[in-house]
This record gives C-alpha cells, sequence and structure tokens, in this order.
C-alpha cells in the first residue's frame, strides 16, 4: 500500500503540482503554477509526470484541483499561438495533447474537484477527467471559448466535446465559444454535480473511492474502448493542423488584439 505521502512535482526549484496520498491510497493532485494555473510547458509535464507516478506507485484514484481559491485552471498560454516558433510552439502543443491523452485514458479513476475559473484549456483538462464536481458560482467559469479569439480548437478537443456533450451540443458551443456558470455546465453535461465549496474535496474523494471499488480491469477496457474515437485523433497530425490553422493574418490579429486587451486591463 501507498500508505499517506505527499510530493511536489516540478521541472524548477518552485513546485507547480502537489501530491498527496491519503492512507486508502486516492491522491490529491493539485496544480499550483502561480497566479492562474495557466497551462506552461512546465505544468503540463509536471502533472502528467505526476499521473504516471501515481500509476505506478499503486494509487487507486486522483482527484485534480487547484491550490488557488479562485481559478482551478486558466488553460493554454495564448502567446504560444503567436511568438513561438514552430518547433517551440509543436513542443507546447505535443505536451498539451500528451497530458490530455494521460489524464482521459489512465487505467486510475479520475476527478476534477473544480473551484473558480476553467476556460478554454481548463475545461478540456475537466473533461478529460472521469467525473466532474464543481462548486457554485455566479460567473461564467466554464466553457470552449476558443472561437471567440478566432481559433479553431484542436481536433481532439472538438472529438472530446461531441464525446462528452453529444454532438449537437459540441457544435453549437465550440462554434459560438459558450462559456457557462456551474449550473448551466451542469444541465449540459459538462460537470456532473454541484456541492459547496467547503465539502468539494471531501466529496470528490469519497466519489474517486467508489469509483476505485469497480475492478480495474474491467475499468481501463471499458475507458480505452469507449474513449477510442477521442484518442485517435490525437498526436502529431493534431498539433500540426493546429499550427497550420493558426498561421493566418486574421487569426493571427485577433489573437494579438486580444493579447493587447489584457495588458491594457492590468
Amino acid at each position: 500500500a501507498l500508505g499517506a505521502s505527499r510530493r511536489r512535482f516540478s521541472t524548477a526549484s518552485q513546485p507547480v503540482v502537489a501530491v498527496d496520498v491519503d492512507s486508502s491510497g486516492i491522491a490529491k493532485l493539485s496544480l499550483q503554477q502561480p497566479p492562474v494555473n495557466a497551462l506552461t510547458l512546465q505544468l503540463m509535464q509536471a502533472v502528467t509526470s505526476a499521473m504516471r507516478q501515481l500509476q505506478r506507485d499503486g494509487a487507486k484514484a486522483v482527484v485534480l484541483t487547484s491550490s488557488f481559491p479562485n481559478v482551478f485552471c486558466a488553460g493554454i498560454q495564448i502567446n504560444s499561438l503567436t511568438d513561438y516558433s514552430e518547433d517551440q510552439f509543436k513542443e507546447y502543443f505535443t505536451a498539451f495533447e500528451y497530458l490530455m491523452h494521460t489524464v482521459l485514458m489512465s487505467p486510475l479513476p479520475t476527478v476534477a474537484a473544480i473551484h473558480g475559473a476553467a476556460p478554454a484549456g481548463g475545461t478540456v483538462l475537466a473533461l478529460t477527467c472521469d467525473y466532474r464536481i464543481s462548486s457554485p458560482s455566479e460567473k461564467q467559469t466554464i466553457g470552449l471559448k476558443e472561437a471567440a479569439l478566432n481559433i479553431s480548437p484542436p481536433h481532439f478537443v472538438q472529438a472530446l466535446a461531441a464525446y462528452t456533450l453529444g454532438q449537437r451540443r459540441a457544435d453549437y458551443d465550440v462554434m459560438h465559444a459558450a462559456m457557462f456558470t456551474p449550473a448551466e455546465a451542469l444541465k449540459f453535461g459538462y460537470i456532473d454535480e454541484i456541492v459547496p465549496k467547503d465539502t468539494l474535496l471531501s466529496h470528490a474523494t469519497a466519489t474517486a473511492a467508489r469509483m476505485a471499488a469497480i475492478p480495474s480491469e474491467a475499468r481501463t477496457f471499458i475507458k480505452h474502448t469507449l474513449r477510442e474515437n477521442v484518442s485517435r485523433v490525437m498526436g502529431p497530425r493534431s498539433v500540426d493542423a493546429l499550427w497550420n490553422n493558426t498561421r493566418s493574418e486574421a487569426v493571427q490579429n485577433s489573437l494579438k488584439q486580444y493579447l493587447a486587451g489584457l495588458k491594457k486591463a492590468k
């Protein structure tokens, strides 16, 4: 048995992921990349490493959450689409897809415990988990908003949305960059439950433990079979297509205008 343990994962001096495993083998994997858990290359590699290490160590399940009070995950770094060379771009988005594939196809049960903002890439990360629980909020915190920036999401994101939400819902939401409150997200299938913030982690941990009670061989086989259509469109062709789709002058102008607006807002 693992026993209770705590680890930090990072490729630099400051840990960007904290992992705490309780005595029953349920791991809490907390994102802690300041200030808003943007998906830096460092964070994506650290989460991927942590997930694979937990599998090797014999963890029973994983609760994916955030160490910050008002954000789950802010999504990708937008400047990766404007400032990176082709090699840097492909390294970054290969890591992005590898992370999402690792969580999506993990033999471990995965539960997302969401409190605060989870737009775009944050929503993608949540959707790769087997079950998603959110605390309540009046803000529109969840959704695939890439189209608002003139970006066509990676092929696997569109396939993941269709798998999770249904084709018609995914068509509308992805094309219209729809964002939702947790209550709306629950209605449309982005999340599975809403619970008070002070019980979010305990409820997610109990849910993960119940999921772990299903024999792992059957659960893993079913997961891989049902998610094959998402998994098979991940990889180099998806990354190449994203590179090509974001090179146009119109897309680059939209992205640069968005980044300029963020700078003015600071």
